[in-house]
């Protein structure tokens, strides 16, 4: 998969890229291709081709600026990869995060405080009790879910508030999807280090 011209010449529009095709070449999927033509090989060489059905696998990408302030010097980014190579389902993939005045932020950026980090935290428990309906995130815990709730360094920022982005399985089934917790603004009455 190549870019014609720089990367920092197509972050400028909303969509940057979108490839259904398996396998286009350059480096992205040269590992996924090269997995793949290994496997039919290893086929072809113990005769397992007349039990093996015929192989197909797909790969499809989206990159998106999903929030951009110049006032703030801040781009938010969102890449979503779903990849089908057998089974029951393609699994998706999602990675997101926001650069301020050419850094990618992190938690530690976000709540630099002990006391900031903590706020942040009850935010987040809050929002993940409302996410799963229960009238607490301690309620959540007790509810014992099969997948434990964390706190992902997989966010953005944008002017709603902060995003934090799991893919399946992380804290929801496959069938729940990709899940999306915001937490607005308004939990952090002073601000946060890069609002300020």
């Amino acid at each position: 998969m190549r870019f014609s011209g720089s990367l920092a010449a197509a972050l400028c529009g909303s969509v940057i890229f979108f490839s259904t095709a398996a396998f286009a070449g350059g480096t992205e999927s040269s590992s996924l291709e090269e997995e793949y033509i290994e496997t039919v090989q290893s086929w072809a060489r113990n005769g397992e081709l007349n039990i093996m059905p015929t192989m197909h696998w797909e790969v499809q990408k989206e990159f998106k600026i999903v929030y951009r302030s110049p006032e703030k010097n801040m781009v938010s980014f969102r890449i979503w990869h779903w990849a089908y190579t057998g089974g029951a389902h393609g699994m998706p993939d999602t990675v997101v995060g926001t650069f301020h005045k050419g850094k990618r932020l992190t938690l530690k950026d976000i709540a630099p405080t002990v006391s900031e980090r903590r706020r942040l935290e009850k935010a987040w428990q809050a929002a993940i009790a409302r996410y799963f309906k229960k009238e607490s995130f301690e309620a959540y815990i007790k509810s014992k879910p099969f997948f434990k709730p964390f706190m992902t360094k997989n966010f953005f920022l944008d002017d709603k508030g902060i995003t934090f982005v799991y893919n399946p399985y992380e804290i929801g089934s496959f069938a729940a999807g990709t899940i999306d917790i915001t937490i607005p603004w308004k939990f952090e009455k002073s601000g946060t280090s890069v609002n300020k």
